[in-house]
């Protein structure tokens, strides 16, 4: 036994040190930046949240520097409720990122191998491989290069599978789908839509353990432990993870505009659409990703190579019956990766059932984590075949393993070469050298064409201490906020050069003049204005309405869409407003004792055994 555990330490030690090798250009400049427009979102949020944290001593549920004020803590993107936030807390948004990618495809890594080798049982070296074809193949390096990098949480698909089989298999059940549940609920408190992704996955599996054919007497048996266990799962991580959800799904109905197209809920149009910008995955399509290297023709260009995607074609045909729910896997995320122009378009399905669904569009994005996950378990599954297999004359099986581990270890080295070349073309920026404005104001920027190019503006103005109101979202709520400069895309870093609006009254003002207001402090949460009140008037804060404030002199009102105090008290007083949002709080309580119950309970089954 301890020889078993010994050699997994092994084979787990070298697959880390193989993976901090492929991470390396990573941290080649440490605190250079990425120029892509996705990447300046990503830092962004992170910059604000931990601002809002050192800084202001808040939580960031709210954020007066991007679109006005908005509920932040709602927004899909928003990770402060991501255990691994801690890391960008501790060395800042550029470098904790960089250490959160390398941990997520450790963890990708790692669990691939806890997969193959714990729950199927494979050959050490076949988990071994199986584990690096999925973690240096080009899906994850693609998505980074794209700037991906909050989907990126979908690596950890293969650990979360493994905790959730190990709870059907193990007398630790409880343990392990606690585990799984958390897990899962990282993949949803970062990675939004891509949740729905690994429920699909767990689903399937589920459905297809839940089938057992007995070829003895050729009768089919349904088990629905799997399906059981899996309505329970995700049960608890909703649980876990209502401190986000509820915010989020507020924030979502909350929207003005659809989230990516005008005709999203057509779904005609909208396959057109994916069809004609390379979204949904044709024949030719899949040949790219899989055999042409860094290709540009698609996205995301999930290299793998000939031989691990030979080896998955001969896992199926020397072991059929074994391998088939793996083929399923794969059929069934390469026609949902396809959409439209798969034989059968099983997203059609998925669309009609839920608003949400519409959302997606991109259809190759989100579902081809199934293709490159399934092929690596099938190569995997035809070296522990080879390996296992019991040979009649010794020469020949050490003949045919040593054709086959060079042909495994070309493999690593082909992807290895191939798909770190990603790496070195990802950070390529110094970082902003700012000094932060003493003052808060807004900005609007004109005559741009959709948002993402504001990108990098709204993350160069939170270092300035400025916000930017048509900021970068897929939902957007309503901006009603009055910019005090206009710029434009060829002079946004400028602020002298920009126009400034007639109708900008300040950050807060009176509606009359006879009375005045100070400022003493404006933060995310909380704003104390000192103010000389001579008649009852408005006190106006630019920005947007939010009925979740609270004020303890005078009563929140909507002032054409702006925040504002209806004050009736004369004299010199001090006006103090505090962000509330319900809903978060509520979220939070049901995540702490969802987390309670469960610890305690693991605990009880622990000193039970």
């Amino acid at each position: 036994m301890r020889k078993h555990i010994n050699i997994n330490v092994v084979y787990v030690a070298a697959i880390v040190i193989i993976v901090t090798f492929f991470c390396l250009p990573l941290f080649r400049h440490i605190t250079w930046l990425s120029d892509n427009d996705e990447w300046f979102s990503a830092y962004a949020f992170n910059h604000f949240s931990r601002m809002c944290v050192l800084k202001f001593h808040q939580l960031p549920l709210r954020s007066h520097f991007l679109g006005g004020g908005v509920p932040i803590i709602g927004h899909t993107y928003q990770g402060f409720v991501n255990p691994f936030f801690v890391f960008v807390l501790i060395f800042g948004e550029i470098v904790g990122l960089k250490i959160i990618t390398f941990l997520i495809y450790l963890a990708g890594a790692i669990g691939m191998y806890y997969l193959t080798r714990m729950c199927f049982k494979f050959h050490v070296m076949a988990a071994f491989f199986s584990a690096l074809f999925f973690t240096l193949s080009g899906y994850l390096p693609s998505f980074l290069n794209d700037g991906n990098y909050f989907h990126i949480y979908i690596f950890l698909l293969p650990l979360a599978l493994a905790l959730f089989l190990k709870a059907g298999s193990s007398i630790k059940k409880i343990k392990y789908l606690t585990l799984c549940s958390l897990v899962m609920g990282i993949i949803l408190l970062q990675s939004g839509f891509f949740f729905i992704v690994a429920i699909g996955m767990i689903l399937l599996i589920s459905l297809l353990k839940s089938i057992m054919f007995n070829l003895e007497d050729a009768a089919i048996k349904i088990d629905c432990r799997y399906l059981q266990l899996f309505f329970i799962m995700i049960v608890v991580t909703l649980l876990i993870c209502a401190v986000k959800l509820i915010p989020m799904f507020d924030f979502i109905e909350s929207r003005v505009a659809p989230v990516h197209s005008a005709y999203e809920d057509n779904y005609s149009l909208i396959s057109e659409t994916a069809i004609k910008m390379g979204s949904a995955l044709s024949w030719k399509g899949l040949y790219s990703s899989l055999f042409i290297r860094q290709s540009k023709d698609i996205f995301p260009a999930y290299y793998l190579g000939v031989v691990p995607v030979m080896f998955a074609l001969f896992g199926f045909i020397f072991n059929p019956i074994k391998n088939l729910r793996w083929v399923v896997v794969f059929t069934v995320f390469l026609f949902l990766s396809m959409g439209p122009l798969a034989p059968i378009d099983l997203f059609k399905l998925l669309w009609s059932t839920h608003s949400y669904f519409h959302f997606i569009w991109k259809y190759n994005k989100y579902f081809s984590i199934g293709i490159i996950f399934s092929l690596s378990i099938l190569g995997g599954s035809f070296i522990s075949y080879v390996l296992q297999k019991k040979f009649r004359k010794r020469w020949l099986k050490g003949l045919v393993v040593t054709v086959l581990l060079v042909l495994s270890l070309s493999a690593l080295i082909d992807l290895f070469q191939t798909n770190i070349y990603f790496h070195k073309n990802i950070f390529t920026k110094p970082p902003f050298i700012l000094k932060e404005k003493d003052n808060f104001f807004q900005v609007y920027l004109k005559g741009i064409p959709g948002r993402d190019p504001v990108c990098k503006c709204q993350y160069f103005y939170l270092l300035h201490n400025a916000g930017l109101i048509n900021w970068h979202s897929n939902i957007l709520l309503k901006e009603s906020a009055l910019p005090k400069y206009y710029g434009t895309i060829s002079n946004w870093k400028d602020f002298n050069c920009m126009e400034i609006n007639p109708e900008y009254k300040g950050e807060f003002f009176f509606v009359k003049q006879k009375n005045k207001v100070e400022c003493d402090l404006f933060s995310p949460n909380r704003m104390e204005l000192a103010v000389e009140v001579k008649e009852p008037d408005f006190l106006v804060i630019n920005q947007n309405f939010d009925q979740r404030w609270q004020v303890r002199a005078g009563k929140i009102h909507n002032y054409h869409g702006l925040l504002s105090v209806k004050v009736d008290k004369f004299g010199k007083y001090k006006v103090v407003l505090s962000y509330v949002p319900i809903d978060f709080w509520v979220g939070l309580s049901i995540s702490i004792m969802s987390l309670v119950c469960l610890i305690t309970l693991v605990i009880r089954d622990e000193i039970k055994r």
